[in-house]
């Protein structure tokens, strides 16, 4: 698992899809693509993604979601959730 902040906003993403009976660290997965803009130019916008959506996190664990203050924009942090997890503090 990466570690870090990811863009992780519901918001910014379109053609999301949950993913049955998917789950990491407690939270649905889903299948999505960004919106245009939000990735730089060079990367490709019909590319599939799959993670988590921060808003999700936001209920069970703000903490571990950093608001951009300059876009509003949510991110999550990879190493609170996996280490909130693995201590079984979140199911």
């Amino acid at each position: 698992i990466a570690a870090g902040f990811f863009l992780s906003d519901a918001r910014l993403k379109r053609d999301i899809r949950k993913i049955d009976n998917a789950r990491i660290f407690g939270y649905d997965v889903y299948e999505f693509r960004y919106k245009p803009g939000v990735l730089p130019s060079n990367v490709s916008k019909d590319f599939k993604y799959v993670g988590i959506m921060a808003q999700d996190v936001q209920v069970k664990q703000p903490d571990a979601v950093f608001v951009n203050r300059s876009t509003g924009d949510l991110m999550i942090d990879v190493d609170k959730i996996e280490q909130a997890y693995l201590n079984r503090e979140i199911i």
